[in-house]
């Protein structure tokens, strides 16, 4: 079971939406940066939720982090400021096929001219502590006004850590970068909550980190049964991030994929710190 996260706002600031979006970029290491086309280019694009058959033409005016994987671009993990809306969150559902940011693979299942937007951002992780954290941090440096919250109130759970360990202050440094923060953070929660004796049979409390850089590892290098192997080749599945896109169910109803092969799947993508996509 994972944890979603939703996060809101506008930042009309340009210099602050920069800073914001490179620290962003510290926890999501191998993303790219959504700063093309020029923003005089306009697409026809809809908004969300509720898509109609109008589509106006939009200014191209984006800023922020977009993981790609070789399918196309994943709708969760995204950081992205609308220029062109007064800085506010957004995320993108589908691009161009001739958009024109880096990795340079045409993105599937899109009609070319169209963008799909929705307000608002969503990352989607197992744990989640590190996000929750680069959030808060995100808010005491830069933006008060940033609305977030998740699916077990993580956010306020690390937020209330902060303040009760006093780390407010050093957070509120901008030379301290993302993961001497989480360092900061658990070191104290460590020392609050010492390591109880195993025979107690109660273990330490601990806050458990997500590598985003894991969604871009080759499947091939990975350990898998041979026929776990064959059955993703066959799909086409390269990367973790491919695989996130798919389902239990989806899994299933291939050929020669059983329920062994799920739960080797599964175990892995735990370890990773991620899970399938939900029905």
């Amino acid at each position: 079971m994972g944890c979603d996260f939703f996060y809101d706002g506008s930042v009309p600031d340009v210099e602050t939406q920069g800073k914001i979006i490179e620290f962003v970029r510290s926890h999501f290491p191998n993303v790219d940066l959504c700063i093309h086309p020029d923003p005089d280019t306009k697409y026809r694009t809809r908004f969300g939720p509720a898509f109609d058959d109008s589509k106006a033409l939009y200014p191209f005016d984006f800023y922020g982090v977009i993981p790609f994987v070789s399918t196309g671009i994943l709708e969760h993990g995204q950081f992205i400021f609308d220029r062109s809306a007064g800085g506010c969150l957004v995320r993108i559902l589908k691009l161009p096929d001739s958009f024109d940011v880096p990795p340079s693979e045409v993105i599937s299942g899109t009609e070319d001219g169209e963008v799909v937007i929705m307000e608002g951002g969503y990352n989607r992780e197992l744990g989640g502590d590190g996000f929750a954290l680069l959030l808060n941090i995100v808010k005491l440096r830069w933006w008060p006004e940033l609305e977030m919250g998740d699916d077990y109130n993580i956010c306020t759970t690390v937020g209330n850590m902060i303040w009760q360990y006093g780390l407010a202050r050093k957070m509120t440094n901008e030379h301290i970068d993302f993961e001497t923060c989480m360092d900061l953070l658990v070191r104290e929660h460590e020392r609050r909550h010492p390591h109880i004796s195993a025979t107690s049979g109660q273990s330490k409390p601990h806050l458990r980190i997500i590598d985003p850089a894991a969604m871009h590892r080759q499947i091939g290098d990975l350990e898998l049964s041979v026929r776990t192997h064959n059955c993703l080749a066959a799909m086409h599945i390269d990367t973790i991030g491919e695989l996130l896109h798919y389902s239990e169910k989806d899994l299933l109803a291939f050929k020669n994929f059983g329920r062994k092969n799920l739960a080797e799947l599964e175990d892995l993508l735990r370890d990773f710190g991620f899970y399938l996509k939900n029905e």
